[in-house]
């Protein structure tokens, strides 16, 4: 299962929490969701992915789910932040992040704690503090 969270004060941040039971369609439509609200906002938006209450993959082409889920978000879109300590999904990002190096990969962190995430934002909005959201 995937939940969406949005962050009370800054609601141009998304959370969403995996569960053990997650599975791609569930993901799909959260990320459908987030990408909405994003699109609908002027800002820039920031989409944090909990991994840590979860250690399962689901089967079925790892790479080409994340394409599709990079592929939605609109140009407004800042960071995709997966918070993780699961060394594969680590990899499997990393090997995303290198073959998509020149456009989606770009958007795609790795963080261990929801702290790191959130460093993370912060540092990105204080380098982008000039450029209009």
């Amino acid at each position: 299962m995937a939940s969406i969270e949005w962050n009370v004060e800054d609601d141009n941040v998304a959370l969403l929490i995996l569960n053990d039971d997650w599975r791609w369609e569930a993901l799909y439509d959260a990320n459908r969701a987030v990408a909405d609200v994003i699109r609908a906002s002027e800002r820039m938006g920031y989409v944090m992915i909990d991994y840590s209450h979860t250690r399962t993959v689901p089967t079925g082409g790892f790479i080409t789910h994340m394409r599709n889920m990079t592929g939605i978000y609109p140009e407004n879109s800042a960071l995709m932040i997966f918070i993780t300590q699961n060394m594969l999904v680590q990899r499997l990002l990393a090997i995303f992040q290198t073959t998509y190096q020149s456009d989606l990969g770009k958007k795609v962190c790795i963080v261990s704690s929801l702290d790191d995430a959130y460093r993370l934002i912060e540092k990105h909005r204080a380098a982008h503090a000039n450029i209009p959201e």
